[in-house]
């Protein structure tokens, strides 16, 4: 009885000993994260890194919405700017050829803009501008200044 009694103490005594390791080695685990989070802040509690991370969450928070009222502002630009071209050349009389006469339609996103025509005759160049609002022209327009409207719109 005695051998068995001194064996099952060493046995104990082994599964204590490997108890013990297996504590130490989650205690350096657990040291060295906490190191880890404790190293990157200027605080030195718990209660102050979270304090921290709400402040750099409520800056983060303020720069998204900079950022969403640029973007909105940079919508609000491209929608002014020029997005819709149609051109068209043509002959304006039958007496000249080569298609010397042209019309161009620059509309931004809501279809309003100018159309710039040329017309080419042998007595010389006349150039017109015309408005277009919301798709619609505030002087009557000649057929190839439709055609050219009409192209533009469709982009």
């Amino acid at each position: 009885m005695t051998t068995f009694s001194s064996t099952l103490i060493f046995v104990g005594i082994l599964i204590l000993f490997g108890w013990n390791i297996f504590l130490q080695i989650q205690c350096l685990s657990l040291r060295k994260r906490l190191t880890r989070l404790f190293l990157g802040g200027q605080a030195k509690d718990l209660e102050g890194i979270i304090a921290e991370q709400i402040k750099r969450l409520r800056e983060s928070q303020k720069e998204i919405r900079d950022i969403k009222k640029f973007t909105f502002y940079l919508e609000e630009m491209a929608a002014s700017g020029l997005q819709k071209i149609g051109v068209s050349r043509f002959n304006s009389f039958q007496d000249t050829r080569g298609n010397q006469s042209f019309s161009i339609c620059l509309l931004d996103a809501k279809n309003s803009g100018v159309i710039l025509s040329s017309l080419f005759t042998r007595d010389g160049n006349r150039v017109f501008a015309k408005n277009i609002i919301n798709g619609k022209p505030e002087h009557p327009l000649i057929k190839e200044e439709e055609k050219t409207l009409k192209e533009a719109v469709k982009k």
